[in-house]
């Protein structure tokens, strides 16, 4: 079950809403462990093989998803957003039952894209351009170091030490990639 597609529906239990809010309870308890089950069983290696464990595991527990929003008679503010974003989801999520390819879930590229967003807000407040301009560079040198495989500490260390030994050090020897950082700052 999509993240987004039940996040409106939690977002209603945490506000306390008086209507809605049982309602929105059962509709999250309904859909909370699909894509779950199927990601940590492990069973499948072919797309084709994911396809049909998600119509034979997931698709039951959509239905009844489903079954169960649609039986929400006039839902009114939150609850009525929620139910409509659901069922206008409804045609993509079922297409991920059919496609093996297709994640049930944007999650991990919404944790992939969470530093960045951060990082703008973050930027947002720095006092002068400079400091903007010294927070993204900051912010660069630490996720790019993460995706090289680099200890972050190591590896913006090794940089500052560069810095402070050498008026003009080669930065291309402190590329996150480079030879030397990848045997000195490896995670």
């Amino acid at each position: 079950m999509g993240g987004a597609t039940t996040r409106a529906f939690k977002d209603i239990i945490k506000a306390k809403l008086h209507y809605g809010g049982g309602e929105a309870r059962k509709v999250v308890k309904t859909a909370r462990c699909a894509e779950k089950e199927l990601i940590e069983s492990g069973e499948y290696t072919t797309p084709a093989e994911k396809a049909k464990l998600r119509q034979e595991r997931v698709q039951p527990k959509l239905d009844a998803f489903y079954k169960r929003i649609e039986a929400i008679k006039n839902p009114l503010g939150k609850l009525k957003k929620a139910v409509n974003y659901a069922l206008k989801a409804r045609e993509r999520i079922y297409l991920a039952m059919e496609k093996g390819e297709l994640p049930l879930s944007n999650n991990f590229v919404e944790q992939r894209i969470r530093p960045t967003t951060i990082i703008r807000k973050n930027c947002l407040f720095s006092i002068s351009i400079k400091g903007a301009q010294g927070n993204a560079l900051f912010y660069s040198l630490v996720q790019t170091a993460k995706l090289n495989g680099l200890d972050v500490f190591k590896y913006l260390n090794a940089i500052l030490e560069a810095t402070r030994q050498v008026e003009k050090p080669d930065w291309r020897a402190y590329l996150p990639w480079s030879e030397q950082m990848q045997a000195t700052c490896k995670a």
